[in-house]
């Protein structure tokens, strides 16, 4: 008699846990599914959040207790606040609008600046301001075959900036300071470009003075 019991009784338990994993099982093929951000790759805190860095991955509604991202445009053009592991999902707060300290005007991805300081007779006599184009040329102390000139063409100028104070400079002032930078916007490649051959070229700058197309 005791032996049926527990024969009865082992066979309630496996029933009741096959119940149980039917039931899982079930939840789980059922259940509403999401589509959330996770990063693609590793990402440094710093860093500008672009598309290439995100991918969309599918969890069941119940997990998104976090609130994470649903879509990429609430996060491409965000920084990240600290470093993010790849295949880490990404909450808002993982973000911020801007990167911290200066905010300059049309940043972008990718976008550096370089401030340079010249001579007027390489900078146009500084007859220039900001948002004017110009084309900058890198001539070599020794010209030969290895040692070409390099033009970077379509260079905007960001600002005219005072030596001695920072302050950016405006076209009634640029004239009658002395002192004077040129702060650049520029891709990664160009800025590159540029630093590697400070010591071995001249920097000459000229005015695009082209009639805007119509």
């Amino acid at each position: 008699m005791r032996r049926k019991k527990q024969i009865f009784l082992s066979l309630g338990i496996a029933i009741v846990l096959l119940a149980m994993t039917w039931w899982v099982n079930l939840r789980r093929d059922t259940e509403e599914t999401i589509q959330v951000l996770a990063a693609r790759c590793d990402i440094p805190a710093g860093s500008c959040i672009e598309s290439e860095h995100l991918t969309l991955i599918s969890i069941p509604v119940s997990l998104n207790r976090a609130g994470y991202l649903e879509n990429q445009e609430s996060a491409v053009g965000q920084w990240a606040t600290n470093f993010l592991a790849e295949g880490e999902f990404i909450t808002a707060n993982r973000l911020h609008n801007r990167a911290g300290g200066l905010s300059y005007p049309d940043a972008g991805p990718g976008r550096r600046l370089i401030t340079l300081k010249l001579e007027p007779a390489a900078a146009n006599g500084f007859w220039l301001t900001a948002g004017n184009y110009i084309d900058l040329f890198l001539i070599p102390h020794a010209r030969d075959q290895e040692n070409e000139m390099l033009i970077l063409e379509q260079i905007r100028v960001m600002a005219v900036l005072d030596e001695n104070t920072g302050h950016r400079l405006t076209d009634t002032r640029i004239t009658t300071t002395t002192g004077r930078l040129i702060c650049l916007d520029l891709n990664i490649e160009q800025a590159g470009l540029i630093l590697g051959h400070l010591g071995s070229h001249d920097i000459r700058i000229a005015v695009v003075n082209e009639n805007p197309a119509r």
